[in-house]
């Protein structure tokens, strides 16, 4: 039995619902289809509650309620929406950084990444903001060199990817990223070659 949580989610009144299908293009995840003439929700955990479909159905039939469903899941969200082409992905991207979905919006940058699909432009600089909001999750190389300046030599250690600013700042452009856990001699060698 799939494990189930309370947690926001869509429902689609049919009695009101008259199958238009206006909405199935503003949920960029994937979880809504038109099947008997009637909107449906084809997958919970594709749904994220957030309710991007709301304001396209002109007859009201779209709310958020609270639920016991099947947790959202973002890798299977965003393994459909790779499918879709850029405009999809880049509609996802916005609404999840739209609404301050942080830990959502790095797990599909960080699904990009892994699968080496190229990140939209304008959503590699959020990567640089996540240092804000997630310091524990990325490693600056200026912040190590300030650490090492100030610690000394030998290996630096951080918990996240590794970000190289002084090749790409705060642009669209891919940073260097670095699992340092995996290759902390790396880090050090472009330590010692900045």
């Amino acid at each position: 039995m799939e494990q189930r949580i309370r947690r926001k989610l869509i429902t689609i009144d049919e009695e009101k619902c008259t199958g238009c299908g206006l909405c199935v293009p503003d949920c960029p995840e994937g979880a809504l289809q038109i099947i008997d003439g009637k909107a449906r929700l084809v997958s919970e955990p594709l749904c994220d509650g957030l309710g991007a479909c709301l304001g396209a159905c002109p007859e009201g039939a779209i709310t958020v309620e609270e639920k016991d469903a099947v947790p959202y899941d973002e890798k299977k969200v965003m393994e459909n929406i790779v499918r879709h082409g850029e405009n999809v992905l880049r509609a996802h991207l916005e609404h999840l950084r739209d609404h301050g979905q942080t830990h959502y919006l790095e797990e599909a940058l960080e699904f990009l990444r892994h699968k080496n699909i190229p990140v939209p432009p304008g959503f590699l600089g959020h990567l640089a903001d996540l240092r804000v909001n997630h310091p524990r999750h990325v490693c600056y190389l200026e912040d190590i060199r300030l650490r090492r300046a100030n610690l000394g030599t030998g290996p630096t250690r951080c918990t996240g990817p590794l970000v190289d600013h002084r090749i790409q700042p705060h642009t669209d452009s891919s940073p260097l990223f670095l699992r340092v856990g995996e290759n902390s001699l790396l880090a050090d060698s472009m330590l010692m070659a900045g």
